[in-house]
């Protein structure tokens, strides 16, 4: 919500007295009609800007709901919707500017300006299923208790201060149907090759040829992005020698089916291994190819993109098929066509998953189904596959096992493997050193022993997670191929008797206090009070929830400082300091640091303790003083360090003070 000056803060207004709306790309005009697509997605803003009053006639604020809204102007027609939810991120307005209206309207510019002390909405209105070509007239309403404004009134000036209470004003909205993209109207354009590799894999030539698919608005020249979280299943055409993988918009990640059965479909894996070269608003299409041609694939020469959005919220659909020519001849031949595919799902008639599987499950195996986002604490998912007795699951099946998450327009796509990038949650195959969420927080499960099949997932949070919130919930996803081509499945409940998910939660971060930290010394030899000594720290994390917090790696910059009893240059009196990661056993110290050739630093820990960042602390009179030494190395040190749960920590360490007696003991801070 905008305003143009500082209100009352009170709620009592019993009164409008001015009240406009307007459709943002058309500010300052009367009526004016704008466009949405009709796909639930994109968004049409709506400015609703008024001034409402009390008792006293004083101009007060109004809260910010829905008591303030857009209602038709006498009716609408169609399913819409107006709120205060902006639009999914990355979606955008219809381009007003850009794409000129085939009505063109004759706008007519309002001539009186807002007054001062105005209040500004912002209000957000999505078509969904409202016939193409459909314009709704809208206006504004403000609900106040036992009286309601409408700017409705034909009667009244057009403007927003109306007459006795009375206001006019509204703006139209036009629905437009989701656009085909197709070659056959411009909408659809593929680049041509581009190779983006060229080597040797298993003993033969391999290549790979990215194409790049594109779109524009039909019968425009106007360039159209794919949606950034556009992410459609694993698909690939097959044909000879050949095979192709889909690139989400941006991605690197390879979206590919291919049998790894033999040495071609080994090297094809190997070859697409990931997309080369990713473009951010296009999908890419890798063509991979194999010198070897004793080897050919079976025939599967369509796929489908079937998962993707445009950056007006619009479906995206298509079909890729793949045609090799002559491989004996020139195993680098083939052509590529794209084309839309309609609103039809291509496996809608896939067998159902009850004719191959009575068990496909997913459990959180581990204590706790929480985790620190810290991108390195993990929890264990299990999940079990059975077939029936009549059939079995290939090792290709098993291997296409994956964990799915649904996005934020009903997409299911898979749990990224090794890295999140920008997303919230990603798994990695093996079990890392870092221990799991302390404590129990939901009931551990098994998976029910007639699971024959088990495939094991480390799930971890990231630190940044844009695109993800604290809370996720896991599906299963599994690809069966058959003689007839390959199916998807996912347990979302679509297949019956096979709903399958678990819950999992990011864990909050304990906050570490300074006070908190284990910070114990010994005195290893010398008098701590004289010239002479050798003290030793163990230092390690700590909090409210656990008193004891152990480290297992750390680093420390600089590796060690020194302090002089005075920077004098005849002053030898001085404490140097010495630092050892959790597990070691040898103190480093800082190079840069001038000690004489009379003194000999400490090199061994003394009773080191696990999981503890050491630190000594070693005092003498032997250490002429260097006076770029005490300048440039008097500290703090900042050490950095990684708890047993993967939580960073960071703190500095410093002499106690300045004074002679303050080169004797080391502090936090």
């Amino acid at each position: 919500m905008d305003s143009k000056s500082r209100f009352q803060s009170v709620n009592n207004a019993v009164s409008v007295t001015y009240l406009l709306v307007e459709v943002e790309p058309f500010q300052g005009y009367e009526n004016a009609q704008a466009r949405v697509f009709a796909n639930g997605v994109q968004k049409c803003v709506a400015l609703i800007t008024l001034q409402a009053r009390n008792s006293n006639g004083e101009i007060v604020s109004l809260a910010d709901d829905l008591n303030v809204n857009i209602v038709p102007y006498t009716s609408a027609s169609g399913s819409w919707n107006s709120d205060r939810n902006p639009p999914v991120t990355g979606v955008l307005p219809f381009p007003e500017q850009t794409i000129a209206s085939t009505n063109s309207q004759s706008l007519s510019r309002m001539a009186v300006e807002h007054p001062d002390n105005t209040q500004q909405f912002r209000r957000y209105i999505s078509y969904t299923g409202v016939p193409d070509g459909t314009v709704n007239q809208f206006a504004a309403q403000v609900q106040l208790p036992g009286t309601k404004y409408i700017s409705n009134h034909r009667d009244a000036p057009y403007g927003g201060a109306g007459q006795n209470g009375r206001f006019n004003s509204s703006f139209r909205l036009k629905a437009l149907a989701p656009p085909v993209y197709a070659s056959y109207n411009g909408g659809l354009l593929l680049s041509d090759p581009v190779e983006v590799f060229s080597g040797p894999l298993e003993g033969y030539t391999a290549k790979v040829h990215n194409r790049y698919l594109s779109l524009r608005l039909p019968g425009t020249s106007t360039p159209v992005n794919i949606h950034p979280q556009s992410s459609t299943p694993a698909d690939s055409s097959l044909h000879d020698n050949k095979a192709t993988a889909f690139g989400d918009p941006g991605s690197a990640i390879a979206k590919k089916n291919v049998p790894a059965g033999n040495q071609l479909g080994l090297s094809m894996n190997q070859a697409l291994a990931a997309i080369r070269q990713p473009r951010s608003g296009a999908i890419a299409i890798a063509v991979g190819m194999y010198s070897r041609v004793s080897e050919l694939f079976p025939v599967r020469q369509a796929c489908y993109y079937s998962s993707g959005m445009d950056v007006y919220g619009n479906p995206l659909r298509f079909a890729a098929t793949l045609a090799s020519e002559y491989p004996l001849r020139d195993p680098w031949l083939y052509q590529l066509s794209v084309e839309w595919a309609g609103a039809a799902s291509p496996q809608q008639e896939k067998p159902p998953l009850s004719s191959w599987l009575t068990q496909l499950a997913v459990v959180v195996s581990s204590a706790s189904n929480r985790v620190y986002p810290n991108s390195r604490q993990q929890l264990e998912v299990t999940v079990g596959i059975e077939s029936l007795m009549s059939q079995t699951v290939k090792p290709e099946e098993l291997a296409s096992v994956k964990l799915m998450v649904r996005d934020a327009f009903g997409q299911f796509t898979a749990l990224p493997e090794g890295d999140a990038g920008d997303g919230a949650w990603f798994f990695r195959r093996e079990r890392n050193e870092y221990l799991e969420y302390p404590g129990v927080v939901s009931e551990p499960s098994s998976v029910p022993p007639a699971a024959v099949h088990t495939r094991t997932f480390f799930v971890s949070a990231s630190k940044s997670g844009n695109s993800g919130g604290n809370l996720e919930r896991l599906y299963v996803g599994i690809t069966r191929h058959t003689s007839e081509g390959s199916f998807e499945y996912i347990t979302d409940g679509e297949e019956s008797g096979f709903v399958s998910n678990v819950e999992v939660r990011k864990a909050e971060i304990p906050e570490y206090l300074v006070d908190n930290y284990t910070f114990e010394r010994t005195l290893i030899s010398g008098n701590g009070d004289s010239d002479t000594f050798v003290w030793q720290y163990a230092l390690a994390g700590g909090g409210v929830q656990q008193p004891l917090v152990k480290f297992l790696s750390a680093s420390m910059t600089p590796v060690g400082v020194i302090q002089w009893d005075d920077r004098s240059s005849n002053v030898t009196r001085a404490s140097n300091v010495g630092f050892s990661s959790p597990g070691g056993t040898i103190f480093q110290y800082n190079p840069a640091i001038q000690l004489g050739s009379a003194f000999t630093p400490v090199t061994q820990v003394s009773n080191p303790k696990n999981g503890h960042v050491m630190l000594v602390l070693q005092g003498a009179n032997n250490i002429p003083y260097h006076s770029q030494s005490a300048i440039n190395h008097n500290g703090p040190c900042v050490l950095n360090a990684v708890d047993v749960y993967g939580n960073d920590h960071r703190l500095q360490i410093r002499f106690k003070d300045a004074s002679p007696l303050g080169r004797h003991e080391l502090v936090l801070f």
